[in-house]
């Protein structure tokens, strides 16, 4: 009797030992899981919310990725010196019409609004099917294009332009006051 009295003392202590063990494994395990996805939180804002010159920066149009920079390659673009908090980040952006749209795990996505960053009454030059174009703006800052001559479908297509003129086009930053203006400056793209 005493033998099976030690046997079943010996066996629920075994089985609490082998609790305890896996309950401290797996809780070590889901903490450390936890920290690796703060501290990327942690390591990319410090105490005094300046960003990290690591984080990751994408900017989109649209659809489309821009540019993919981190926080040290975008201040010399911007020529900003200092650290940056996430709201000076945001309105430096917003100047050129971009708004955050996701921030995960230290990453920052920024997309631009087309049309927050055209001005009404204007005429741009842009793209329309792969070919350059004329737009028109109109009083409310929709982007309009007056007529089929202004697609330029027969000439040079944008994807054959140089890399920086291709996302200014693509982000209508050739702005001007009247369509002859825009017309002079569309010829240089044709050339």
């Amino acid at each position: 009797m005493i033998s099976k009295k030690k046997l079943f003392i010996g066996m629920t202590m075994m089985l609490v030992l082998i609790f305890f063990i896996t309950y401290y494994l797996s809780d070590k395990y889901i903490t450390n899981k936890n920290f690796k996805y703060n501290a990327v939180e942690a390591s990319e804002i410090n105490k005094n919310n300046k960003l990290s010159d690591n984080t990751k920066i994408y900017l989109f149009s649209g659809n489309k990725k821009e540019k993919e920079l981190t926080i040290a390659e975008l201040k010399k673009e911007l020529n900003i010196d200092g650290n940056l908090t996430k709201g000076e980040l945001s309105k430096a952006l917003s100047d050129k019409g971009y708004v955050l749209e996701l921030n995960p795990d230290g990453e920052m996505t920024y997309k631009k609004d087309i049309s927050k960053s055209v001005k009404p009454n204007k005429y741009y030059i842009g793209e329309k099917d792969g070919f350059l174009a004329i737009y028109k703006t109109d009083k409310d800052g929709i982007l309009l294009i007056e007529n089929n001559e202004d697609v330029y479908s027969n000439n040079k297509k944008v994807d054959n332009l140089r890399e920086i003129d291709k996302n200014k086009i693509k982000n209508f930053e050739f702005e001007y006051d009247s369509k002859e203006d825009a017309e002079e400056n569309l010829s240089e793209f044709l050339s």
